[in-house]
């Protein structure tokens, strides 16, 4: 999940519940405080930046945590389901969304919990063919709908603190959309959650942003954008290596690959450009097996790898 420094999420907060320093100053301490704050000039203390957060209507306590519970290693269980849902294990999905209900005793009193659980519920259904595409779109828009307040993912208020769920299921529904067939909206939604992890005091966490980054590249690819999908995809590659993050790498090449050689095929690029495809695609190869956390992809690479070596040509990403 995005991290951040607490004089950013009281500035952004508030600027996302249109409150004046004066406004949100009133009854807690002075509005040059507030100014202080906002500026880096001053560090709130906890109990300080509570307060606020509540007035703002926020709890300052979980304002980047998805779930409230008492017992501190949900962490680890949390992304064990992060892992299982990128395997694409829907029975272990389930598993671990019932051990984690019955274990942790997630209260359903919160509305972070129920958008957590809401999430993992439509996808393994969505998955194993109980609910249509359309269906899953509207439960995940009415989980959204639980702790923003919005139903139309293209309204994703990127000036406030979101929570990892909430980016998720958004996510979530730029690919739900593209699988109905509604790719504008689908990249509209992509271009919204670009614009968030592009504020410039958000320090990335690497899994949300990988995920979003990942299915925005690729979508774009599809819609025979593929230079904007190359610069996408170079960027994240940069950003990965610089935080030492190699197991998530084999996408972002793939993706190059794909959209070189979709380039030739189009007379975009010089027939002589599938050396470079080739080599991007190899790279993918071998870092998908060294780190697979989808078994599917791998296969995915290796007939595309085939593909291109048999014709330089690609028909289908």
């Amino acid at each position: 999940m995005g991290e951040y420094s607490k004089a950013s999420v009281i500035k952004y907060t508030r600027k996302a519940t249109d409150m004046t320093q004066e406004e949100l100053s009133e009854g807690i301490c002075e509005p040059v405080t507030i100014s202080r704050y906002e500026n880096g000039l001053l560090n709130p203390s906890d109990e300080k930046f509570v307060r606020l957060m509540q007035k703002m209507g926020e709890n300052g306590n979980t304002c980047l945590f998805p779930l409230h519970c008492e017992m501190a290693d949900l962490q680890k269980e949390m992304e064990k389901m992060l892992n299982l849902l990128e395997r694409a294990d829907w029975d272990e999905v389930e598993n671990q969304k019932r051990k984690m209900e019955q274990e942790f005793q997630l209260s359903m009193d919160y509305p972070e919990n129920r958008q957590y659980l809401k999430r993992i519920e439509v996808i393994v259904n969505y998955k194993k063919g109980r609910i249509s595409v359309r269906e899953a779109i509207e439960q995940l828009k009415d989980a959204l709908y639980k702790t923003l307040k919005i139903r139309e993912p293209e309204d994703l208020p990127i000036y406030r603190i979101l929570r990892e769920t909430e980016i998720l299921i958004v996510y979530n529904l730029a690919t739900y959309y593209e699988a109905y067939g509604d790719c504008k909206k689908a990249l509209r939604i992509y271009h919204r959650l670009d614009q968030y992890f592009k504020r410039e005091d958000m320090i990335n966490d690497y899994k949300p942003r990988y995920i979003v980054y990942v299915g925005y590249s690729s979508i774009l690819g599809l819609s025979g954008k593929y230079d904007e999908s190359i610069t996408i995809c170079k960027r994240e590659i940069e950003f990965l290596r610089e935080k030492g993050i190699l197991n998530y790498l084999y996408n972002f090449y793939y993706n190059i690959g794909w959209n070189v050689s979709k380039k030739i095929e189009c007379g975009l690029e010089k027939k002589e450009r599938i050396r470079a495809a080739r080599c991007y695609v190899w790279m993918a190869y071998h870092l998908c097996k060294v780190y697979p956390e989808n078994k599917k992809n791998l296969k995915i690479i290796a007939e595309f790898w085939e593909e291109i070596n048999q014709d330089g040509r690609s028909k289908s990403q």
